[in-house]
C-alpha cells in the first residue's frame, strides 16, 4: 500500500514546478497601444498557480472587468469575464520579444450569441 501512494506523490511532486513554469511568462502588466471601442486596454496577471493564475482586466474606455481566474488550456491562458450584458473570453498565446497576442470574442447575455470577436497584441509595461 506505501508503493502506490509515495509514486503518486512523487509523480506530483515532479509535475507542479514544471506545470507552474508555464504560467510564469504571462505574468505582469500588459498594455494594448491602441484599443478601440469594447477591446482589452490592459491586462495584469498574477498569483500563478500550477496551470492557472489571476487577471485583472480593463476594457476600453477605461472599464474595470474585474479580477478573475484564468487557466492554462494547451499552450494558451484563457480568462473569462461578465459584464451587465456580456460575457469576454480572452484567449492569450504565449508571449515572445516583450509581445503577446490574444484573441477576444464578446457573447451577448441575452442569446449567448457572438457579438463580436477582437484580435489584437499587447505589450509588455516597464
Amino acid at each position: 500500500m506505501k508503493g502506490p501512494v509515495g509514486a503518486v506523490f512523487f509523480v506530483v511532486a515532479l509535475a507542479g514546478p514544471a506545470m507552474a513554469d508555464r504560467v510564469d511568462p504571462f505574468l505582469g502588466i500588459w498594455r494594448n497601444p491602441a484599443p478601440s471601442a469594447g477591446d482589452v486596454a490592459r491586462l495584469e496577471i498574477a498569483s500563478p498557480s500550477y496551470v492557472s493564475a489571476k487577471v485583472h482586466g480593463w476594457g476600453q474606455p477605461d472599464v474595470d472587468w474585474g479580477v478573475n481566474g484564468a487557466v492554462m488550456m494547451g499552450d494558451t491562458l484563457v480568462a473569462d469575464y461578465e459584464t451587465p450584458t456580456h460575457y469576454i473570453e480572452i484567449t492569450l498565446q504565449p508571449p515572445a520579444a516583450g509581445e503577446m497576442v490574444y484573441d477576444l470574442q464578446l457573447r451577448l447575455k441575452s442569446t449567448m450569441r457572438t457579438a463580436g470577436v477582437l484580435h489584437g497584441t499587447l505589450t509588455r509595461a516597464p
